[in-house]
């Protein structure tokens, strides 16, 4: 879970779930079924319609800065 929360920080955009697949190494039905949930519970990710993006929350437990795509 760790892996998507700072790949999503490094990447600085909204992501897809097939883009986090592939950057974690894990499933896309075991990161829509186990860890969406779990990142959305604890307040990490929000799910748009343009993909999941961090939440203020995440950056505060990565210790780390939000990066804005340019």
């Amino acid at each position: 879970m760790v892996k998507t929360l700072y790949f999503l920080n490094e990447s600085g955009l909204f992501k897809e779930t097939f883009m986090l697949s592939a950057a974690t190494g894990e499933g896309v039905d075991t990161l829509e079924d186990y860890y969406e949930p779990y990142l959305i519970q604890c307040g990490f990710i929000n799910k748009t319609p343009r993909g999941r993006v961090l939440t203020s929350i995440a950056y505060s437990h990565l210790n780390t800065k939000k990066i804005l795509a340019k």
